[in-house]
């Protein structure tokens, strides 16, 4: 028998898609109202922080979502497009001493947002 009988073949769909980082940064750009309804591609702080914990670069331990606040404050502004992204990216892989590489492979790994739906649900009160 051949070792290569041994390995378990994985099919396509047993392999998780990775997208182009900038095809996931347009995609996280769409479930931002404003942006969307503007037809710009520009990425708010709320939703690159369900971005990084998704793709698990929040941890809460070596990068906390206070740090990444931090990071894209520097940018002055509600929402950044993908050429500040990036800076974005080198300077809090920089700060809080974490591969950019492996951060970006984790960023294009960690699947598209599947629609509105993935946003943590806002308590809502009848108090007026």
């Amino acid at each position: 028998m051949n070792i290569m009988e041994l390995k378990p073949r994985l099919s396509r769909e047993d392999t998780p898609d990775v997208l182009s980082l900038k095809e996931m940064f347009e995609a996280y750009c769409h479930l931002d109202p404003v942006s969307d309804a503007m037809g710009v591609k520009h990425l708010p702080f709320s939703q690159l922080s369900i971005w990084l914990e998704s793709a698990k670069i929040i941890d809460m331990n070596r990068v906390t979502k206070t740090d990444a606040y931090v990071c894209f404050f520097k940018f002055e502004k509600r929402a950044i497009n993908y050429e500040e992204f990036l800076l974005y990216l080198e300077d809090l892989a920089k700060e809080r001493h974490v591969d950019l590489k492996e951060m970006k492979q984790k960023l294009k790994s960690c699947g598209k947002p599947k629609g509105k739906d993935h946003l943590p649900k806002r308590e809502t009160s009848n108090k007026i």
